[in-house]
């Protein structure tokens, strides 16, 4: 299945899941059922439910394996996926921005490279609590608590080597030069009056995802 056809895949899901919360059936449904109905087979069901948590459109209770809609917190379904979906860092970009035509863009890659991105909430630990392989941050968003709690985190070093969450790539996009950066993280920094900036950091997400892959390639 092909970009467009997940992306018009997703935003099939998303109605169908709304329909049967306005029903009111107490009756949890079955995601993987559901995808059948619309047409899809259990991989493709699984890939739609990862983008749509990731997104923050609908809520998934990993334990529980519960599905319920972002703003409505009746559990309407179960989880035709039985993993943690933040279990795998190597498919998370965590992105902590508000900007339209970034996000978009960002979107398309996600579901280009069957990776994940969880929106972060700004006056949370997400910095810190949510594994990813890059982050992309705009500090103007976050509380300055959160930016000093990512700092204290990432800057500690005990003499016997950096983590790789340490060194993973840190993608600024804001205008704020007079701030303390990570100390070890691999740091970007983007103007986005620059309309280039977009396509520079998807080519730059896009790197690193596949440099995540070649460290993972073991030594002959």
């Amino acid at each position: 299945m092909g970009t467009e056809e997940k992306e018009a895949a997703r935003f099939q899901f998303l109605p169908k899941l709304r329909e049967i919360a306005k029903d009111g059936n107490q009756e949890l449904k079955n995601m993987e059922k559901i995808g059948q109905e619309l047409g899809f087979d259990l991989d493709v069901t699984q890939r739609i439910e990862d983008i749509l948590v990731a997104e923050g459109l609908i809520k998934y209770d990993q334990y529980c394996r519960r599905i319920s809609l972002k703003d409505d917190d009746r559990e309407i379904a179960h989880s035709a996926n039985p993993r943690a979906v933040w279990e795998n860092n190597d498919e998370t970009v965590l992105a902590l921005f508000d900007h339209g035509k970034l996000k978009a863009e960002l979107e398309k890659w996600a579901i280009k490279n069957n990776c994940c991105i969880s929106w972060g909430d700004p006056r949370s630990p997400d910095l810190i609590a949510i594994p990813s392989f890059v982050l992309i941050i705009d500090r103007h968003f976050l509380d300055n608590e959160s930016w000093d709690l990512y700092l204290e985190f990432s800057n500690d070093y005990d003499g016997n080597g950096v983590e790789y969450w340490q060194t993973k790539p840190c993608i600024i996009i804001d205008d704020i030069r007079d701030m303390e950066l990570p100390r070890f993280n691999q740091v970007m920094l983007f103007d986005m009056e620059f309309d280039e900036s977009i396509q520079w950091i998807i080519r730059a997400v896009d790197m690193a995802k596949k440099m995540l892959k070649l460290r993972k390639v073991p030594e002959l």
